[in-house]
């Protein structure tokens, strides 16, 4: 009992440490010849993405309430090639006003979670394989008069940093793009 609390509270501080490392490579600056001050490029890898879904398969981003529905349920879905396998991510979820969780299911093998949605989260998991890992099962309470709410996965406030580790040794992070999704569209 005592080796796995240590095991988990390792993996636990392991994890925050790469990802704050992440952090501050974003913030670095490069000097010109000139003197001027830039910024680094960071590259998302388009073939890892973070996304808010209507369904267990992640292929509907949009959906219309029935007059009188107060509730859906919404799945936050990583995709990810076959051939990569993960153990961390980091993001943040942005609800429009008049949308609330209700409830949440993680996933079964979540081994840590730091933070908060609004705010930026980072949680690991024992090395799931491509290519889609469904992390959150979400309750979502939605007010009546609800149109157009854009549901977004961004990145941490923190660490502005929005991706996953890899469970290859050192855990390599990629930098992955994000889909919304739309409850009540007008259009």
């Amino acid at each position: 009992m005592v080796s796995r609390r240590l095991v988990v509270a390792i993996s636990m501080l392991f994890c925050f440490c790469l990802l704050f490392s992440c952090s501050k490579e974003q913030k670095e600056e490069q000097k010109t010849e000139t003197g001027e001050e830039v910024k680094k490029l960071s590259y998302v890898d388009e073939r890892v993405n973070f996304g808010i879904f209507f369904d267990e398969d992640a292929t509907k981003r949009t959906v219309t309430l029935a007059e009188g529905q107060e509730e859906v349920l919404a799945y936050l879905v990583i995709q990810f090639p076959e051939d990569v396998s993960i153990t961390a991510a980091e993001y943040r979820l942005q609800l429009p006003k008049g949308v609330t969780i209700e409830s949440d299911r993680f996933h079964p093998d979540r081994s840590m979670l730091l933070g908060q949605f609004e705010h930026g989260i980072s949680e690991s998991f024992k090395c799931a394989d491509g290519p889609r890992l469904v992390l959150h099962v979400l309750t979502l309470k939605v007010d009546p008069d609800v149109k157009d709410a854009v549901l977004a996965v961004l990145p941490s406030e923190q660490t502005e940093f929005i991706g996953v580790a890899e469970c290859r040794q050192g855990n390599p992070l990629i930098r992955a793009a994000a889909y919304s999704a739309v409850i009540n569209p007008t259009e």
